[in-house]
């Protein structure tokens, strides 16, 4: 009687599981990855963007090791089907725009294809996202007070 109990508990608890991963949007993963980010010092020259749980990172890393270690990271986030690693090996510097670039990743965490990169404390934003969330981002970036801001957003559903 108890081995019924358990069993019907693992599969309960396989079928949340389940139901729960295959429920996982972009957004979802996008700020999954941005919490990730902000407790891992590999990330700090890294972007990202999600699509159809596709997670491309773009950006630089100071060694392969760290390379690794991100692409690690964003592998463990199971939902994802495929990353495209565009990070390349460089040097990175943590100055003043780094603690910019992690308060523009949280804003960007519930946008899944857009991202920032921040230079000289400038916000450059790049990827897609709605022409309602492109206005909405513009206000919430500046509220963090750059230098300046720069959108290279396109609107979702255009080429």
């Amino acid at each position: 009687m108890h081995h019924k109990k358990t069993q019907k508990r693992i599969a309960t608890f396989l079928f949340a599981a389940a139901f729960i991963t295959g429920c996982t949007t972009d957004k979802d993963i996008k700020a999954d990855i941005t919490q990730k980010a902000k407790n891992d010092i590999n990330f700090a020259g890294v972007t990202y963007s999600v699509k159809d749980k596709i997670v491309t990172l773009n950006g630089n890393c100071p060694s392969v090791k760290s390379r690794l270690k991100v692409w690690q990271a964003v592998k463990d986030v199971t939902v994802v089907k495929e990353i495209i690693n565009r990070v390349q090996i460089s040097p990175v510097l943590l100055n003043d725009d780094f603690d910019l670039q992690q308060a523009a990743d949280s804003i960007l965490a519930g946008y899944p294809q857009a991202q920032a990169t921040v230079k000289n404390h400038v916000v450059i934003l790049d990827g897609k996202a709605t022409k309602k969330d492109m206005d909405s981002l513009a206000v919430r970036i500046r509220r963090l007070h750059p230098g300046s801001i720069e959108v290279n957003l396109t609107q979702e559903g255009s080429k």
